[in-house]
């Protein structure tokens, strides 16, 4: 199915899935979750790709 994604920047996501509900959110890292974060202008976001121990590996 096509994931419900905002059509703004990055850094507007957080507000954006809050009101859809769209995905879960949690402060525990998980392979295939979403990440993101306001650190510029438009924001960033990122998905955990893999979890090794306390290591957590993301792309951009």
């Amino acid at each position: 199915s096509k994931p419900n994604l905002s059509n703004g920047n990055a850094n507007e996501f957080w507000d954006y899935n809050l009101r859809s509900g769209a995905y879960p959110y949690g402060s525990t890292p998980k392979v295939g979750a979403i990440l993101c974060w306001d650190g510029s202008s438009c924001g960033h976001v990122a998905v955990v790709e893999k979890i090794e121990g306390n290591k957590v590996t993301v792309s951009e």
